[in-house]
C-alpha cells in the first residue's frame, strides 16, 4: 500500500489503462501503475491546487489544470508546456477521443479548443455565466458543455457550430456523459437530479428519464466503456450503478471515508473494475462481478431492534428490541436474514447470544427473571436463569467453549454460571456500581470482561471467579466493551469521543495502546472474526472500521440509514449487521477492494480518469530536472521523483 507525501486535496483520473495520475492540492502530479509493480513519478509544476487531470488518448499526455494555468505534460520526457487562451479561473480539461483536440473551460463561461497537430486554439463564449463541465462523445464527432445554466450546448467538432441545447431545469450542471453511441447524455447537477436526454429529440422533448438515486449534492455520472452500465458517484460516500438501457438498479459500493468525488471505469484483458476518490484522499480499486445492493435490508414489526448477533457457523442470527422478544432468522446464500421464529420477553431485549455448537440461544431483557436459553430449532425456551429473586437484566454472554454463560444487571451486579453442573450461578465480587449494558468473554472462554456505566472496565478469570485485571477505575459511562485479535485486544467505549484499546499480551497491559476518534461517543462495537478488523457504531449515525494491525481508518459508512448501533460480523462472508431507520436490521455486505493509495492523513478534493491506452513509461531511470519558468507554449522544465 502506497502512502503519498504529505498533501491536501488530489484530483486523479484513469478510462482503460494501466496508469492513472494524481492532482494535488500543493500542485503536485502523481503517475501510478494501476497493477502497483511500478514505481510511482511525480511531477512538479503547478503552484497550486490541481483541480482536474486528463490523459491523452494514447496516454502520452496528461492535461493538467489549476484555477490559474492549463499545462500541458509529455509523460516521457517529464516536462509541460504552459497552455495559452482563456481566461482564469479554469474549471475543466477534456481530450478529443480521436487525438485531435484538447479543451478546457472557464467560469467566465467561454471554451478554448487547441488542435494538438497544429497546436493553434480558438475560444467560443459557451454560456454567460461559469462553465462546471466538458466532454467529448466517445466518436470525437461531438462537444458538450454545461455549468452554471443548467442547460447542455452540443457542438460539432468539425466546426464547432451548436447542433442543439438542452434545457434541463436544473441550476449547476458539473458532470456530464455521453453514452457510447453517442446518441444520450446524462448530465448531474449540484443539487442532486441526475437526467438522460436523447440527442437530436429536439427542445420540448424533455428526458428520457431521470435516474432514481438519492438526492444528494454533487454528482458525477459516467457511462462503462461498453455502454452497459450507468455509475453516479455521490457525496454520500455510495457509487450506484444502473442499467443504461432499463435503468434498473443493479447495486451500490460504498468503502469511502467521506464522499466520492469521481469514478472511473477501468476494463483491461476483460476484468471489469472501478476506480473511486474519496474525499479523504484514499483512492480504491473495486471489483465489478459482484457489484450488488449495498445492504440486505430486513423487515421486522418491532419498534426498535437494539442488538443482534451471528452463530458461530453464521447460519443464523439472533435479535432483540424494544417489542420484547427474541427474534431467530435463517441467514440465506446471499446474507440477507429470513425469519424464522422469537422467544417471547416481558420487556426491551437487550442481549442476545448463541452457543458455540449454535443448538442454544440465550436472551436477556430489562426486567426481572429475564435471562432465557432456549433451542434454535422451535425458539423454545430450556428453562428461565434467575440468581435472585429481585434482579433486573442488561448483558448476556455465552462462553466460546461451551460451558459457561454470564449475565449482568442494571445495578452493575455480574454472574457466571456453568451449564455441566447443577451447581448455582455464582455473583462475582461487587466492584462495578452500576449497570453493565455489554458483558464478552475471550476466544477460549478463559477471560471475562465487563464495562460498566461507572466507567470501569474490567477483566476476570472465569475458573476462579475473581477479579483479573483492572483496565480503567472510573471515569465516563462504558457502554460497550469486547475482545478481539485471538482474545489479546479488548476496546471499549460510552460517552467518550474515542474508543479505548488495551493489549492484554503486553506486559503492562493494563496501560492504553490506542484511543481511536469517535464523535458523538458509541453505543457499540464489535471485532470480526479473526480480530484484524475493529467496527465502531457511533452516536452520529455512522460507522467506521479500523485496522487491528496499523490502526488507520479503513472504512468510514456515512449514509443516512440511521445506524446507532453495530451487532456483529458474519464469521465467514466478513457482513455487518447493524440497526438502520425504522427497526430495519440492516446488512452491509463485504465488498472486494484493492486500495491503490491510502492516505495516512485526511486531503480533500479527487478526481480520476483512466489513460486509454497503456503506456510502456518507466520513471526508474529519471533524474531530477532543473526547474525554469516560461511564457505560454515553452517547454517548462519540472522536477522528477519516483517513490514506491
Amino acid at each position: 500500500m502506497l502512502s503519498p507525501p504529505a498533501r491536501d486535496r488530489c484530483f486523479c483520473r484513469i478510462p482503460d489503462g494501466s496508469t492513472f495520475a494524481i492532482g494535488y492540492e500543493d500542485g503536485t502530479l502523481m503517475i501510478g501503475q494501476t497493477d502497483r509493480n511500478g514505481k510511482d513519478t511525480t511531477l512538479k509544476g503547478h503552484k497550486d491546487r490541481i483541480w482536474t487531470v486528463a490523459f491523452s488518448p494514447d496516454g502520452k499526455q496528461i492535461a493538467s489544470a489549476t484555477s490559474h494555468e492549463v499545462l500541458l505534460w509529455d509523460i516521457e520526457l517529464g516536462e509541460a508546456r504552459k497552455l495559452c487562451g482563456g481566461t482564469p479561473p479554469f474549471t475543466d480539461v477534456a481530450f478529443d477521443p480521436r487525438g485531435k483536440y484538447l479543451a478546457w473551460s472557464s467560469r467566465d463561461g467561454s471554451v478554448t479548443v487547441q488542435s494538438l497537430q497544429t497546436s493553434q486554439t480558438q475560444s467560443f463564449q459557451a454560456e454567460p455565466d461559469a462553465v462546471w463541465t466538458i466532454a467529448f462523445s466517445r466518436d470525437g464527432a461531438l462537444f458538450a458543455s454545461s455549468g452554471d445554466e443548467g442547460r447542455i450546448v452540443v457542438r460539432g467538432t468539425d466546426d464547432w457550430s451548436v447542433q442543439e441545447t438542452i434545457e434541463t431545469g436544473d441550476i449547476d450542471v458539473i458532470s456530464i456523459a455521453f453514452d457510447r453511441k453517442g446518441a444520450k447524455i446524462a448530465a448531474a447537477s449540484l443539487a442532486g437530479p441526475v437526467g438522460i436526454w436523447a440527442l437530436g429529440a429536439g427542445p420540448d422533448a424533455g428526458p428520457l428519464a431521470r435516474v432514481p438515486a438519492r438526492a444528494e449534492k454533487r454528482w458525477k455520472v459516467r457511462y462503462s466503456p461498453d455502454g452497459s452500465t450507468i455509475a453516479i458517484a455521490s457525496w454520500d460516500g455510495t457509487v450506484g450503478f444502473w442499467d443504461a438501457e432499463t435503468l434498473q438498479y443493479r447495486g451500490t459500493i460504498d468503502g469511502n471515508d467521506e464522499r466520492v468525488n469521481d469514478i472511473s471505469f477501468l476494463s483491461v484483458n476483460g476484468a471489469r473494475k472501478l476506480l473511486t476518490a474519496a474525499e479523504s484522499g484514499a483512492v480504491r480499486f473495486w471489483d465489478l462481478t459482484t457489484v450488488r445492493p449495498i445492504f440486505a435490508d430486513t423487515a421486522n414489526d418491532r419498534r426498535e431492534t437494539l442488538v443482534g448477533r451471528y452463530s458461530s457457523d453464521g447460519m443464523k442470527f439472533a435479535a432483540g428490541g424494544k417489542d420484547g422478544s427474541a427474534a431467530l432468522f435463517r441467514v440465506t446464500e446471499d446474507g440477507s436474514l429470513q425469519s424464522n421464529c422469537a422467544v417471547k420477553h416481558e420487556t426491551w431485549v437487550t442481549s442476545v447470544a448463541f452457543s458455540p455448537d449454535g443448538s442454544l440461544g440465550l436472551s436477556g431483557d430489562r426486567g426481572e427473571n429475564g435471562v432465557k436459553l432456549w433451542g434454535t430449532e422451535n425458539c423454545q425456551e430450556v428453562g428461565h436463569l434467575i440468581p435472585t429473586e429481585e434482579a433486573t437484566f442488561r448483558a448476556v454472554a455465552f462462553s466460546p467453549a461451551g460451558d459457561h454463560i454470564a449475565w449482568s444487571g442494571n445495578g452493575g451486579d455480574l454472574w457466571l454460571m456453568r451449564l455441566d453442573s447443577d451447581a448455582a450461578p455464582t455473583q462475582l465480587s461487587g466492584v462495578h456500581t452500576e449497570e453493565l449494558r455489554e458483558i464478552d468473554f475471550n476466544d477460549d472462554g478463559t477471560l471475562l470482561v465487563s464495562g460498566g456505566k461507572d466507567g470501569k472496565v474490567l477483566v476476570w478469570d472465569v475458573a476462579k471467579r475473581t477479579l483479573a485485571l483492572t483496565l480503567r477505575d472510573g471515569g465516563p459511562a462504558i457502554f460497550t466493551t469486547r475482545f478481539g485479535a485471538g482474545g489479546r485486544l479488548v476496546a471499549a467505549g460510552g460517552t467518550e469521543d474515542q474508543i479505548q484499546v488495551w493489549d492484554l499480551a503486553r506486559p503492562k497491559s493494563e496501560e492504553l495502546i490506542k484511543k481511536l476518534p469517535a464523535v458523538g461517543g458509541s453505543n457499540r462495537l464489535g471485532f470480526d472474526e479473526d480480530g484484524t478488523i475493529l467496527a465502531v457504531g457511533a452516536d452520529k449515525r455512522y460507522i467506521s472500521m479500523w485496522s487491528t494491525t496499523s490502526w488507520d481508518k479503513i472504512f468510514q459508512l456515512n449514509v443516512g440509514v440511521g445506524v446507532r448501533s453495530i451487532f456483529d460480523f458474519h464469521p465467514t462472508r466478513g457482513d455487518l449487521a447493524f440497526d438502520g431507520e425504522k427497526g430495519l436490521i440492516r446488512v452491509l455486505q463485504a465488498r472486494d477492494s484493492k486500495y491503490a493509495i491510502q492516505p495516512k492523513a485526511v486531503r480533500r478534493g479527487m478526481e480520476i480518469y483512466f489513460d486509454e491506452l497503456p503506456t510502456n513509461f518507466s520513471s526508474e531511470n529519471i533524474e531530477s530536472i532543473a526547474t525554469t519558468s516560461r511564457s505560454c507554449d515553452k517547454l517548462q522544465g519540472v522536477s522528477l521523483e519516483t517513490s514506491r
